[in-house]
């Protein structure tokens, strides 16, 4: 009897010992934290989006140069669309960034 109390002290310090090594080991991240990464990660993506998109639209601008009506009026179509396009990412992308110092500002 006199050895439980000493074996339930060592349980109890070691299980408290492994449950802080593994929580340790753990990613824990506040809400705020993982929220302003999350409209990090949608920042490059649309950074991303508009590099391709402007590098389209500039292949098609060289191609219209090419010697048929047909093709200068497709690629002129083209153009416009993609800068339809362009126009709303930036858009997106001005509000990822009012938003981002938003939150940031909250801190």
């Amino acid at each position: 009897m006199e050895l439980i109390a000493p074996f339930l002290l060592g349980l109890f310090v070691g299980a408290s010992a492994i449950i802080s090594a593994i929580l340790r080991c753990l990613d824990i991240r506040k809400l705020e934290k993982a929220a302003e990464e999350q409209v990090g990660d949608g920042l490059w993506k649309t950074l991303l989006f508009l590099a391709m998109a402007e590098n389209a639209r500039l292949r098609v601008s060289i191609d219209a140069g090419g010697p048929t009506e047909d093709g200068k009026k497709m690629a002129a179509m083209t153009v416009a669309a993609l800068d339809a396009v362009l126009a709303r990412k930036r858009d997106e992308l001005q509000e990822l960034r009012v938003s981002r110092v938003t939150s940031q500002e909250l801190v």
